[in-house]
């Protein structure tokens, strides 16, 4: 009987670390690549910059994204993880308001080192 038990916390135990294992590897986030994205409409102006676009991979969700201007370009990086409770959506929709977008003539989306046109195409 004794056996039984120890089992039984033993295999509790097991499940609770993988359970947790799978709910902080959901808090992981990291840049996504073009190959990861589809980026429906990109649209520039002398102050706002909007991106609409979708994940490919149904495992993953958009989180965020980070932006800096260099000269005429400027270079996005969109962010997601895998999906969550409270980030279940893949689809996306950015924009930016800034006063140096006037300069701006070409938009790259960045990950890591490799930077990808997207506009104009």
């Amino acid at each position: 009987m004794k056996k039984k038990i120890l089992f039984i916390l033993a295999l509790l135990l097991v499940v609770g670390l993988v359970i947790t294992f799978f709910i902080r590897r959901g808090d992981h986030i990291s840049s996504l690549s073009i190959n990861e994205l589809a980026i429906n409409h990109v649209s520039l102006s002398d102050n706002e910059l909007a991106i609409n676009g979708s994940l490919l991979s149904s495992g993953k969700s958009y989180r965020s994204y980070n932006y800096d201007i260099s000269g005429s370009q400027i270079n996005i990086t969109v962010n997601g993880g895998i999906v969550t409770k409270k980030h279940p959506y893949g689809d996306f929709n950015l924009t930016i308001k800034d006063s140096d977008l006037k300069k701006v003539d070409t938009v790259y989306l960045k990950h890591g080192n490799e930077l990808t046109q997207i506009y104009p195409k």
